[in-house]
């Protein structure tokens, strides 16, 4: 059965097993620039979502027979790439065909990272350690300390720290390799001066000692160390579970009169865990601020109250694209039975990936709360049109709590990019 361009290309998109599975028994010369593109560009939902791409576009390439093609137009464009390209990943397709015992691909590499380590960029060194081993590893680090010396500069790139612990475990008994005068020079530009290593020791102890009493802090201390940067948000949630009543109520009151939105950003945080003293009406005007993550945690400390006047609100938020996520989190919160059909229609109408990825989420969440079999219409249509590899995880693990992932698809999750996805449903199968 042919699969139109669009579709290939929207499921390749996604990273769903189905470009792999009819790879596997159609010719796909029809689609070779649309998986040398994903193989160069990367065109996905998300980068930091985790999922790692490559293994899954290898074995694309493998199904399709042209392994040569694809082989040599990734070399050559890792060897030459443009700026649009993602180099990480052209790097690790480069690592899964030198593993392969391609010579001219563990040639390419180590010419990359030099050219790379020549204009004081060091983030591809990981595939090189991968291919080499402890071997390099010391190349790597003496690489970088020799363009050190040469007054390279690597101000904007990421100094991997963890590289010092690697080496010293890996030659303990070789001091040749761990005075090595590179060696010494990567090390100071990693871990700095003394002066400088003691201000962020200093740092770190007093991050630490915030954590360490926490639960003692009163709110004062707490906004202190908010203004002082010296706390993040999931701090805040930590703390605000263990809060007294009466610190709980200093904190409300102070952020009613706050009006700097990056500090009202963080306090709210503090109500996505406990329930705002002042019941919901004092937080409704926080719906109305332009500052889309002040929307968004707003809805969240709201959503822990149920009032037909916040679920009226939440439709009338899920109206406006801008809003849509917020939207979706008080409808959760105020989830009626009705709702799965509700969400089912909006899924089918979006068309942006954004709206989406945040319809997948909050669809967890309720079925976390309520799974139901009136959701699986809805869980179908997400799998096969939310943009996002790792939140289709959650898809098909509701689906196979309902017992309802049919054939097909389960057979699709075995080639998933997701490789927890695959895991899943090898785990069902056996």
């Amino acid at each position: 059965m042919h699969i139109p361009h669009e579709q290939f290309a929207r499921a390749l998109h996604q990273g769903l097993g189905r470009p792999i599975l009819y790879a596997r028994s159609h010719d796909t010369a029809a689609f070779a620039d649309l998986i040398l593109h994903a193989c160069c560009y990367n065109p996905i939902y998300d980068r930091q979502t985790g999922v790692d791409r490559a293994p899954y576009l290898y074995e694309l390439i493998t199904a399709t027979g042209a392994e040569a093609y694809f082989r040599s137009h990734i070399l050559a464009a890792l060897a030459d790439p443009d700026d649009e390209m993602d180099e990480e990943l052209l790097f690790d397709l480069a690592l899964h065909i030198a593993q392969d015992g391609d010579g001219t691909a563990h040639t390419a590499i180590h010419t990359r990272f030099l050219d790379n380590v020549s204009s004081g960029e060091t983030i591809r060194a990981d595939q090189l350690i991968a291919l080499d081993g402890n071997t390099g590893l010391c190349f790597v680090v003496e690489q970088i300390g020799a363009a050190m010396e040469r007054a390279v500069d690597f101000t904007e790139s990421w100094l991997p720290e963890r590289l010092l612990d690697d080496l010293e475990a890996a030659f303990t008994d070789d001091p040749s390799v761990l005075y090595d005068p590179r060696v010494a020079t990567f090390r100071l530009a990693v871990c700095g001066s003394p002066a400088e290593q003691r201000a962020r020791e200093e740092a770190e102890a007093r991050r630490r000692q915030l954590r360490d009493t926490l639960t003692s802090l009163t709110y004062e201390e707490v906004r202190e160390a908010v203004e002082a940067k010296l706390f993040s948000v999931m701090s805040m949630s930590r703390w605000a579970q263990q809060a007294t009543e009466q610190e709980l109520h200093r904190a409300a009151n102070d952020l009613l009169t706050v009006s700097d939105p990056r500090l009202l950003q963080l306090l709210i945080f503090i109500f996505v865990e406990r329930d705002f003293p002042g019941g919901h009406r004092p937080l409704l005007p926080l719906l109305d601020r332009p500052e889309l993550l002040l929307t968004f945690r707003a809805a969240l400390a709201l959503a822990r109250f149920c009032h037909p006047e916040l679920r009226t609100r939440a439709l009338a938020l899920l109206a406006q694209p801008e809003t849509f996520e917020p939207g979706l989190i008080l409808l959760v919160g105020n989830h009626e039975p009705s709702d799965y059909a509700l969400l089912t229609v909006l899924a089918q109408q979006q068309t942006d990936d954004d709206a989406l990825h945040a319809l997948v989420w909050r669809v967890h969440e309720l079925l976390t709360r309520a799974p139901a079999p009136e959701a699986i219409e809805l869980l179908l249509t997400l799998y096969e049109r939310g943009p996002c590899a790792q939140c289709r995880l959650k898809v098909v693990t509701h689906l196979v709590n309902l017992g309802a992932l049919p054939a097909q698809l389960a057979e699709e999750c075995r080639f998933d990019a997701n490789a927890d996805v695959r895991a899943l449903v090898a785990d069902v199968r056996g």
